[in-house]
């Protein structure tokens, strides 16, 4: 079993329509999984983690950058995080039967095909770096894509791949290969920027804080509050909630409350079981306690060992979906999945008109107890409708469940065939529910959650 898992990070994090752009790509890219998207407005940019093997990821981030290239213009970027470049950061990390020469050597064919492609200079860092001073991020990003078209003159800060002049709209990029990180946020309940800082320059390495902590504070304009956003390199050296406990006591020291934190994208069981030991109090605490670690254990120690995930970890994505399609079968509804539709539908509880959009709406008692949808007439334009009316589900006879059941199988990343396959329908009724949820990605998305909710 080959895994790498790439964590892209593109500068932009505000306009919907453009990040469903690039989620519909990863999403049907083969040989990878989606596994987590992360978009920040006020840093005005996404954070994406996938795994795959080196060759699938390799093409998959060749067309991340064609449509970045295509869709971003620095020149018109604002936000609060560093950047400068469309794909700012594209890092590789080792996870299983790989090593970290094996990143190296893909994140260098990656720079030398990107530079070559789209005429971006490419810098590499961390454990690609070809230089010292470029194997930390921010010694890079310093001066950010407004400074790098000076900074570019210098012989100093020659690129690694590419030309010597800077894209107009694109900037540069940086490609690297690293262990995993966490990214890692702590709000405060103040607007003050300074008490911000002071605090990131109390936990950063640079500053004399803990050797394997990146902090820089950040403004968050929506919240009228300020941050201090964190790159932790090593959590089992410097874990989560030793940097947590320095940060609440110089903030109470500033006389400033801590309003809560965030994790940027995908952070290991290990790290969060060290948090939760640290807190409880835990005597004598194990990874071997964790229910989820020992399944895992288990299975792996079996004589006849579960099918090896293959690239892009197919043979496990396939136990998923054959489980998650059993379960919804033996424990939910239509029922249950209609009362949720109502709900996210209608989340103050007054139905409105799908029509003209009138709260003046009469309901009608179904006749059959064996019928769960329910049926409408609007007093203002004296039409019907019911639950499903104005939504993908309308005109067909689709279970609920299997709608359900699709949505999260899509998000998983399955296409057509496996729809077909997992729900068992023919291919035009695998065809008008694919269109339909990819159509709709806040309500696919929304379904996947609260499959995930009711199933635990």
């Amino acid at each position: 079993m080959r895994i790498i898992e790439c964590v892209p990070n593109v500068s932009e994090g505000r306009r919907a329509e453009v990040l469903d752009r690039f989620v519909r790509l990863l999403q049907a890219r083969p040989g990878i999984l989606l596994l987590d998207y992360h978009a920040d407005r006020d840093h005005n940019r996404t954070v994406f983690t996938l795994i795959g093997d080196g060759p699938a990821l390799l093409s998959a981030m060749r067309a991340l950058y064609e449509m970045a290239v295509d869709l971003i213009d620095m020149r018109q970027h604002r936000g609060e995080h560093p950047r400068a470049g469309a794909v700012d950061v594209c890092p590789f990390v080792p996870i299983a039967g790989v090593t970290m020469e094996d990143c190296v050597a893909l994140a260098r064919e990656l720079g030398r095909q990107v530079a070559k492609r789209f005429q971006i200079p490419v810098f590499l860092y961390a454990q690609a770096a070809t230089r010292e001073d470029r194997r930390e991020l921010p010694n890079i990003r310093k001066g950010e894509f407004e400074g790098w078209f000076e900074k570019i003159k210098d012989p100093n800060w020659k690129p690694d791949f590419g030309p010597d002049r800077v894209h107009p709209t694109a900037g540069i990029t940086v490609i690297g290969a690293r262990p995993p990180l966490i990214a890692y946020n702590v709000n405060l309940g103040t607007a003050d920027l300074a008490v911000a800082d002071r605090i990131a320059r109390a936990v950063r390495f640079s500053s004399g804080g803990f050797r394997n902590v990146q902090a820089r504070a950040m403004r968050l304009e929506a919240r009228q509050q300020v941050q201090v956003s964190m790159n932790l390199l090593d959590f089992r050296q410097t874990p989560i909630h030793r940097v947590f406990e320095v940060i609440r006591v110089e903030a109470d020291r500033c006389g400033v409350p801590v309003v809560g934190s965030e994790i940027v994208g995908l952070v290991p069981l290990e790290a969060i079981v060290q948090v939760a030991d640290f807190y409880l109090r835990l005597e004598n605490f194990s990874m071997d306690q964790v229910l989820e670690w020992k399944i895992q254990q288990a299975l792996a120690g079996r004589r006849t060992p579960p099918p090896t995930p293959g690239p892009g970890s197919r043979a496990l994505r396939q136990v998923l979906m054959s489980w998650v399609t059993r379960a919804v079968g033996a424990h939910l509804g239509d029922a249950d999945v209609l009362e949720w539709l109502r709900r996210f539908r209608w989340p103050d509880g007054q139905v409105r008109c799908p029509h003209c959009g009138s709260d003046q709406v009469r309901a009608y008692l179904s006749s059959s107890h064996r019928r769960v949808v329910s049926t409408y007439r609007c007093r203002s334009c004296r039409r019907r409708f019911n639950d499903k009316t104005g939504t993908v589900f309308a005109q067909t006879r689709l279970p609920m469940t299997r709608w359900l059941t699709a949505a999260w199988l899509i998000e998983l990343g399955a296409g057509r065939r496996s729809l077909q396959r997992y729900l068992r329908v023919d291919r035009a009724t695998a065809r008008r529910i694919w269109n339909g949820l990819t159509r709709d990605t806040r309500l696919r998305q929304a379904m996947a959650r609260s499959l995930e909710e009711f199933l635990t």
